[in-house]
């Protein structure tokens, strides 16, 4: 009986200790993180809670997320959700293309993340995933 009961807290032990090492070489490795640029148009009532989703998303699957939200005709308390926002968490930036005008070249995919990049808001080599929230379509691209 006695021995049964030691071979148990030893399982224990052997376990709790097998999570430590495995966490502390975990933590040394590098975090992939994940770019998504949301272009927002007009009044988008759910702003706070799409940005707390994708943080939610990071927090939950342990991808860390980068944020850019694009100023495309943003009401003025959307900008003000997503300032407060931003100035909460580094990983969020606010981009204002030319006070708010949005170019006719730049209003496609590619034209963005050209002038994301040429603007230095996108470093690395992989692309971000640019979300249009006013286009039912690209709802999909979201990761919950």
């Amino acid at each position: 009986m006695i021995n049964i009961f030691l071979i148990v807290v030893g399982c224990y032990v052997l376990a709790g200790f097998l999570v430590h090492v495995i966490y502390r070489l975990k933590r040394h490795r590098q975090h992939s993180t994940r770019h998504y640029v949301l272009l927002c148009g007009s009044q988008h009532a759910n702003m706070e809670r799409t940005i707390r989703s994708f943080f939610a998303f990071s927090r939950w699957m342990g991808v860390d997320v980068q944020l850019t939200v694009i100023d495309a005709g943003l009401g003025e308390q959307t900008r003000e959700i997503v300032e407060r926002m931003s100035h909460a968490h580094e990983r969020i930036r606010l981009y204002r293309p030319e006070a708010g005008i949005v170019k006719k070249e730049a209003q496609q995919e590619k034209g963005w993340l050209w002038e994301l990049k040429g603007n230095g808001l996108i470093i690395g080599s992989e692309p971000p995933v640019l979300i249009d929230l006013q286009n039912p379509e690209d709802l999909s691209k979201l990761p919950f």
